[in-house]
C-alpha cells in the first residue's frame, strides 16, 4: 500500500513532527511505501537523527505552499 504522510511543519523538528517521522518509519518497516511529505525541504539525516527514527525506507516528498492570494 502507499501511503503519505504529511507534516506542515517538518523543519520545527518538534513533537508533531515526531508523530509523524514514526507513524512514517513504523509504516515503511511494515512494507509499505511510505511518503513523508512537507512544504519545505528538509535533510533527511538530520531529520533521523533529530527524532531518532530510520527512515531509509522513506521517501521525502515536498508540496510547495501554493495558496491564492
Amino acid at each position: 500500500m502507499k501511503i503519505g504522510v504529511y507534516s506542515k511543519w517538518i523543519e520545527s523538528l518538534g513533537g508533531g513532527e515526531k508523530v509523524a517521522t514514526t507513524m512514517a518509519e513504523a509504516l515503511s518497516e511494515a512494507g509499505h511505501e511510505v511518503d513523508l511529505i512537507s512544504q519545505v525541504e528538509v535533510d533527511k539525516e538530520t531529520l533521523e537523527k533529530k527524532m531518532g527514527v530510520n527512515l531509509a525506507k522513506v521517501k521525502l516528498t515536498i508540496w510547495p505552499d501554493r495558496r491564492l492570494e
